[in-house]
């Protein structure tokens, strides 16, 4: 496959392969409409979501590729900041090695905007002002509780825990940040939840 490809072509490719108690024919159909929109990225995970009814899979997409991030992120906050070249950009190229679009699919009738996720190198280990920053990327301006919360969850970061990835949920209600938190022990991801409180 090459850079010319959309995404259907992998799709195609791995069709037959896919169990159809997983990948329901409802759910099939949504893929192969998105796929036919996106550019190819050679990394996606399916996301099956079980019992669902509708049936519903959404799609995965990790990329690091900058003619790819250039189209995906066209018109988007992380789109301007990765441009800029300002401050900001300096601090995506510091910390951020890859950046994950989840494709929400839960309506037949049209393919909606993204979640668009920050990937943090395994080296970042950032503080609040910071984690701030990455966050004003994916969202533009932050509330008061919003930045906050970013803060108790990079102060609340230490040997155990550790920021994986930031998200911005932009189709889901309130258009949430996520955090993902990885953990070297069973016990550190609830101290870090109560730390965070």
């Amino acid at each position: 496959m090459s850079e010319g490809d959309s995404m259907l072509t992998m799709f195609e490719a791995l069709d037959p392969a896919l169990p159809p108690a997983l990948v329901p024919a409802p759910a099939r159909r949504r893929l192969r409409t998105l796929s036919a929109a996106l550019p190819f990225i050679p990394s996606v995970g399916l996301e099956c979501h079980l019992r669902a009814a509708p049936p519903r899979v959404d799609l995965l997409a990790y990329t690091g590729e900058p003619v790819v991030l250039r189209k995906l992120l066209d018109g988007t906050p992380l789109g301007r900041a990765v441009g800029s070249g300002g401050k900001s950009s300096a601090l995506l190229e510091r910390w951020v090695d890859a950046i994950l679009f989840e494709f929400d699919l839960n309506d037949s009738s049209r393919a909606r905007t993204p979640a668009v996720f920050l990937n943090f190198k395994p080296e970042a280990a950032l503080d609040a002002p910071s984690l701030a920053r990455l966050a004003a990327c994916l969202v533009g301006p932050l509330s008061k509780d919003a930045a906050g919360l970013l803060r108790q969850c990079a102060d609340s970061a230490g040997r155990d825990t550790q920021l994986t990835h930031l998200g911005a949920m932009s189709t889901r209600e309130g258009s949430p940040l996520r955090v993902n938190v990885g953990a070297a022990s069973a016990d550190a991801p609830r101290e870090f939840a109560e730390s965070v409180g």
